[in-house]
């Protein structure tokens, strides 16, 4: 990964690491660049008085396991329960500065009862106020595929002539290039969709049918409430039915919906900016 110029005393953020994957691994790189600090992750720390932080890139709003975090983005990664948030409840963010999309505010506002601002996005589009990809001229006019971890043995045989494989275990600003260069991307990655959006790239979502991810749909129409959901592509695909001319045919649908929303109440919400 592009190593980012870091002083001071470490930000202490809160992020998922137990599986390695390049939206998880964004939060910390972009806090490193705006902020100038190093990071240090503070989850599973909870018995350290002061390992409080910020919850920022991922599906972290249910992994709340303390109160006083502070919250830049983050989203949930289902419909909250009763029975959830009763548990939730007492893990009450010191402040919430911004969320991923207008389906987690709804819970936690009138499910869990927390404070929050109407400010949205996942912080990932933001990203290139931050990076300017490398070229990457192997994967030109190729349609990236961008599979979650989950189904990279389903869709991990395509041709690589006709496809470019993008593997979300490599280091985000690798990951980043590949789908900036490419002509069109399919990915049943909800990061794979944002930076797709982020460097205006035409996407299509993919659900693969018999793999459902953790929390189904809910954290892709969340994300989409912060850009025209009409525009959205779609396709869902069984493992059996995977093949080069399924997978082409299905590029051919890709489209770049518009967002809804500016993205500069989200930046400004961010609150560690480099002075000056």
């Amino acid at each position: 990964m592009t190593p980012v110029a870091t002083a001071g005393e470490p930000i202490d953020l809160y992020w998922w690491s137990k599986e390695k994957n390049f939206g998880d691994l964004i939060g910390p790189w972009m806090v490193e660049m705006m902020s100038g600090r190093p990071v240090r992750n503070v989850m599973g720390r909870r018995h350290e008085p002061d390992a409080v932080g910020l919850a920022t890139v991922g599906s972290l709003i249910q992994t709340f396991d303390r109160p006083g975090l502070e919250v830049w983005g983050s989203g949930s990664i289902r419909h909250i329960s009763k029975a959830r948030a009763e548990r939730l409840k007492p893990m009450r963010p010191r402040r919430i500065h911004a969320l991923r999309g207008r389906k987690t505010l709804w819970y936690v506002r009138h499910r869990l009862g927390w404070e929050a601002p109407e400010v949205f996005g996942d912080p990932a589009v933001l990203l290139p106020r931050l990076y300017q990809p490398k070229p990457r001229p192997d994967v030109a006019g190729k349609t990236a595929i961008v599979a979650h971890y989950v189904h990279k043995p389903t869709l991990g045989g395509l041709s690589r002539d006709r496809f470019h494989w993008v593997d979300v275990q490599d280091d985000p600003d690798s990951v980043i290039d590949q789908i900036a260069a490419a002509d069109r991307v399919i990915s049943s990655s909800l990061h794979g969709l944002i930076i797709a959006s982020a460097y205006g790239v035409p996407w299509v979502w993919l659900s693969v049918g018999d793999e459902p991810l953790s929390g189904g749909r809910f954290k892709f129409e969340d994300h989409f409430t912060t850009l025209d959901a009409k525009k959205v592509s779609e396709a869902l695909i069984a493992p059996v039915e995977v093949s080069d001319d399924r997978l082409a045919a299905i590029a051919d649908t890709a489209t770049l919906p518009e967002w809804t929303i500016s993205h500069d109440p989200l930046w400004n919400a961010f609150p560690y900016h480099k002075p000056g």
